[in-house]
């Protein structure tokens, strides 16, 4: 069995241990504080550079944080990039190397293993650092998600979810200037935790809309409650406001 390597690390966070360490608590400790009530059952999380969308990230992670009693395990879905595929997969490689060390991830059963697909995606590997210094490296499942039928991906998944939280990795819209970014991802600000899939589908943009509506096909069944935590885009912490990415916090709750 192979190692998959980092593909991002130097890039989207730092490839020194140390210096990651710092960045993650630091981003933590800025992000903005949110209550939530009940139990924590999926969260959604954007993957971009830390510099851009790691204030977001870490507001989610802050809420995680507070209620890690509430799962034992994490599944993790993003969408692939980078390798045209049909369908989602599990990784081939279990150990991932990270600045840190090597972490051994799950693989849930009836997901075919794929390689390509997974050594150059970072939209699951940006989550790890996160996980790894702030929730206790609870064991992950990985799932990169290519063209797949969303609404069979949520069934596929039901089974898995007993006492595991499912991260949801995506952006929003890309590379608008910075004011129409606002007024398209408000969209998803007022439709995503309202678990409405209609608006979601017409009028959201975002690289992960697959594992998105994925995830709110499972919340709409299971009747959880959406909340809005956190919304910034690129043009919020860089000089460029005319090609901005928008990222959004939210989680699901019992």
């Amino acid at each position: 069995m192979e190692m998959r390597k980092p593909a991002v690390a130097g890039k989207f966070y730092p490839a020194d241990a140390s210096e990651l360490e710092s960045i993650v608590k630091d981003l933590y400790n800025k992000a903005p504080e949110r209550e939530i009530d009940g139990t924590v059952k999926m969260a959604v999380v954007p993957h971009a550079g830390y510099m851009f969308s790691g204030l977001v990230a870490a507001t989610v992670y802050k809420v995680l944080k507070k209620h890690m009693d509430d799962f034992e395990e994490i599944i993790l879905l993003g969408p692939a990039h980078y390798v045209p595929s049909i369908g989602s997969y599990a990784p081939e490689d279990e150990d991932w190397l990270f600045p840190w060390g090597v972490v051994k991830v799950g693989i849930l059963e009836g997901f075919p293993r794929n390689r390509l697909i997974h050594e150059p995606e970072h939209s699951l590997e940006v989550q790890f650092p996160f996980l790894h210094y702030l929730l206790g490296d609870r064991k992950v499942y990985p799932i990169a998600v290519g063209q797949d039928d969303p609404f069979v991906l949520a069934q596929k998944l039901m089974p898995f979810l007993e006492n595991r939280l499912l991260l949801i990795s995506t952006d929003l819209s890309h590379y608008y200037p910075y004011e129409v970014a606002n007024k398209l991802d408000s969209y998803a600000n007022e439709c995503i935790p309202k678990k409405d899939i209609e608006c979601v589908l017409e009028k959201v943009e975002a690289c992960g809309k697959l594992p998105l509506l994925a995830g709110l096909s499972i919340a709409k069944e299971k009747d959880w409650n959406g909340h809005f935590l956190i919304y910034m885009n690129s043009g919020d912490v860089w000089w460029d406001k005319e090609q901005v990415v928008g990222y959004g916090g939210y989680v699901f709750t019992e």
